[in-house]
C-alpha cells in the first residue's frame, strides 16, 4: 500500500507541476505499479475502462469532423444574428450557445469555436472582449455539467457508476438551468457598464458575418449532421438497445467518416487527443493499484467515521469536490473519488446515487473558480492573451470564486430538495 501510494502521490505532484506532459506521467506511474509487482500485467489491463476510452475517442472524431465542416461556426453566427446588435443580447446568445455546445461537445472545442467569433464581434462593435470571454468560460463549464458527454469527469462517472445518458439529463439539467439563469443575472449586474452602448449601424456590421461561407460542402454536412443525430438518439436509447455508450460513439464516428470522407480516415484519427486517452488509461491503472492494496477502502472507511449520514456525506463530497477542483486537475481527482464512493456502498450500506450527483456537480462547477480550474479556462486565457486581451489569475478569481460558491450553494439546495 505504501509503495502504491508513493507512486500515486509522486505522479499527482508531477501532473500538478505541469512541466512534464500528464500522459507521460500517468503511463510511467502505471508502468511503475506493474514493475514493482503491485499489479500483474493482466490485472492492469482489466483495470482499464475501455468503454470510457471508446466514448472519448468516438466523440473526438465526431467533433473534429463537424468542426471541419464549419457547422458550429455557421450555427454560432446564426445565433448572434438572431440576437441582434445589442451588446447584452449578443452576450446572452454567445453564453447560451457556449452552454449548449459544451453539453454536446467537449468544453475546449466549444471555447475554440466561440473565441475567434467573439473577438471579431468585439472588434467590430468596439466592445470590451473581457466580459464575453469570462462569460463563455463560465458557461462552458456550466453546460458541460448538464450531460454525460459534456465534461470528462461526467464521462468517467457515467461509465464507472454506471449511469446512463438520460440519468444525467434528468438529474443535472434542472439545476444547470437555474444556475445558468442566476449566473446571467450576476454577470448582467457585474458588467452592466459594458453592455450599454449600441452601435447605430449594428445591422450592417452583423451582415458582414456571413454564415454561408462557413459550410464547406452542404450535402456532406447534412449527412454528417444526420449521423450526429443518430449518435445522440443512440445515447438516449442506449439502455433500450442494450449498447454501451462507447460502442455507439465509436461506431457513429466511423459511420460519419464513411458518409462524408471515407478516404480520409487517417486524417480524422488525428482528431483523437491521444495524450488525453493515455492520461486516462494510466489513471485507471494507478487507481486500480490503490484499490487492490486496500487504500481506497481505507479512505472510504475514514470518511464513514467522519459521518455515516447520507445527507452529510453527499454535501461533504459536493463541497470538497468543488473546492479541490478549483485548484487541482479534476480528472485525476474524479477517478480517485469514483473508487472511494464505490467502496462506500458495501461498507456503509449507503445509497450511492446522491453521491454520484454531488461528485458530478462539484467537480464540474468547481472548475469555474480559477483560471486553472478546467482545461477550457486555460485554453481561453491563452487564446485571449495571444490576441492582446490579458486575463490575470487574480482578476478572474475575484469574479470566478464567489460565483462558484454561489453555484454550489444552489446545487446544495437542489440536492437537499431533490436527491435527499
Amino acid at each position: 500500500m505504501i509503495a502504491a501510494l508513493t507512486v500515486f502521490i509522486l505522479a499527482y505532484i508531477a501532473i500538478m507541476w505541469d512541466r512534464i506532459p500528464g500522459a507521460v506521467v500517468s503511463i510511467l506511474g502505471a508502468a511503475a505499479m506493474v514493475s514493482i509487482g503491485i499489479l500483474s500485467q493482466d490485472d492492469a489491463v482489466r483495470r482499464i475502462d475501455f468503454n470510457t476510452l471508446a466514448l472519448l475517442c468516438g466523440m473526438m472524431i465526431v467533433v473534429g469532423l463537424l468542426r471541419k465542416e464549419g457547422l458550429f461556426e455557421y450555427v454560432a453566427i446564426r445565433v448572434i444574428k438572431i440576437a441582434g446588435g445589442k451588446p447584452w443580447s449578443i452576450f446572452v446568445a454567445l453564453c447560451l450557445f457556449t452552454a449548449v455546445m459544451s453539453a454536446l461537445l467537449d468544453n475546449v472545442t466549444t471555447i475554440l469555436i466561440c473565441l475567434p467569433i467573439t473577438l471579431a464581434l468585439a472588434d467590430a462593435f468596439r466592445m470590451k472582449p473581457l466580459p464575453f470571454i469570462i462569460g463563455e468560460i463560465f458557461f462552458s463549464n456550466i453546460g458541460g455539467t448538464a450531460t454525460l458527454i459534456g465534461d470528462p469527469p461526467n464521462i468517467l462517472i457515467g461509465s464507472r457508476a454506471p449511469l446512463g445518458f438520460m440519468d444525467f439529463i434528468y438529474h443535472n439539467v434542472p439545476v444547470v438551468l437555474v444556475i445558468a439563469l442566476c449566473v446571467l443575472l450576476f454577470l448582467r449586474f457585474f458588467f452592466r457598464r459594458d453592455f450599454g452602448v449600441v452601435r447605430e449601424n449594428a445591422e450592417e456590421i452583423l451582415a458582414e458575418f456571413d454564415e454561408t461561407r462557413a459550410i464547406k460542402d452542404p450535402p456532406r454536412t447534412r449527412r454528417a449532421l444526420l449521423v450526429f443525430g443518430l449518435i445522440i438518439a443512440g445515447f438516449v436509447c442506449s439502455r433500450l438497445i442494450h449498447l454501451e455508450l462507447g460502442t455507439i460513439a465509436l461506431g457513429g464516428a466511423f459511420l460519419m467518416v464513411l458518409v462524408t470522407k471515407p478516404g480520409e480516415i487517417d486524417e480524422f484519427l488525428k482528431e483523437v487527443e491521444w495524450p488525453t486517452i493515455f492520461f486516462i488509461t494510466g489513471l485507471f491503472v494507478m487507481v486500480g493499484a490503490l484499490e487492490k492494496t486496500g487504500f481506497i477502502k481505507l479512505i472510504a472507511n475514514h470518511l464513514l467515521t467522519v459521518t455515516d449520514d447520507a445527507t452529510a456525506m453527499t454535501l461533504l463530497i459536493l463541497w470538497t469536490s468543488a473546492l479541490l477542483s478549483s485548484f487541482i486537475e479534476n480528472v485525476s481527482f474524479t477517478a480517485t473519488m469514483i473508487s472511494v464512493i464505490k467502496s462506500m456502498g458495501p461498507l456503509g450500506g449507503m445509497d450511492l446515487q446522491p453521491l454520484w450527483w454531488s461528485l458530478s456537480l462539484g467537480v464540474c462547477l468547481g472548475g469555474n473558480a480559477t483560471l486553472i480550474g478546467a482545461a477550457a479556462n486555460i485554453v481561453a486565457a491563452s487564446y485571449a492573451r495571444r490576441n492582446q486581451c490579458e486575463i490575470s489569475f487574480w482578476r478572474y478569481f475575484a469574479i470566478g470564486f464567489p460565483l462558484m460558491i454561489a453555484t454550489i450553494v444552489i446545487a446544495t439546495i437542489y440536492m437537499l430538495i431533490v436527491d435527499l
